[in-house]
């Protein structure tokens, strides 16, 4: 049997998972994490504080934005979550991210302004 994976999902904090009321795709991430945690994986999920999901939670806000009245751009709340995952000492082996064109182009702003290790600049 192969050793279990660290698996990182990384989740916009727009709504807490899972969704309330109806399915969409917080739904999808639960039922994802939870079947992923049940065939014994280390799953980290990162999301909104009052997201409920099995295995290991960091919230990237304290609550999810949309209810708690936030409807204008989240592309800084999204480069936030996902600087914090990559942040995380703990190194993951794979990771799911749900990306909109908006959270996608900021990414990768932040991910080209950020340096690489052991990157030297040119003379």
């Amino acid at each position: 049997m192969d050793p279990p994976l660290r698996i990182a999902q990384i989740v916009p904090p727009i709504e807490r998972v899972p969704r309330e009321g109806y399915g969409g795709t917080e739904r999808v991430v639960f039922e994802l994490v939870s079947e992923l945690v049940r065939r014994g994986h280390e799953v980290t999920t990162f999301a909104s504080g009052d997201s409920e999901v099995p295995g290991r939670l960091v919230p990237t806000e304290p609550r999810a934005l949309r209810p708690a009245g936030h409807g204008g751009d989240i592309s800084g709340f999204m480069i936030s979550t996902v600087l914090q995952a990559i942040a995380r000492p703990t190194a993951k082996q794979v990771v799911f991210r749900r990306r909109s064109e908006a959270s996608r182009r900021s990414t990768q702003r932040a991910v080209k302004a950020r340096p690489q290790a052991g990157a030297t600049e040119a003379a």
